[in-house]
């Protein structure tokens, strides 16, 4: 977040998470997918890419299966 007068810079980020085990699985990520807010799940990677102004709040969540 970088603050300028009375509003926001914009800003960039991107996020990739990658599991080295197949215990974990993918729960929920917030935001959901929208239009500026990027969000992918493939194999053992999920990730984000976004521009924004502001405050950006995201979760990923992950379980572990009973086995």
């Amino acid at each position: 977040m970088r603050r300028f007068l009375d509003g926001y810079y914009p800003m960039r980020v991107s996020m990739t998470v990658r599991l080295e085990t197949n215990r974990l699985r993918l729960v929920k990520a917030v935001p959901a997918e929208q239009s500026g807010f990027s969000l992918w799940h493939k194999g053992r990677e999920i990730g984000y890419d976004t521009e924004f102004e502001g405050i950006l709040y995201t979760v990923i969540r992950f379980d572990m299966p009973s086995p």
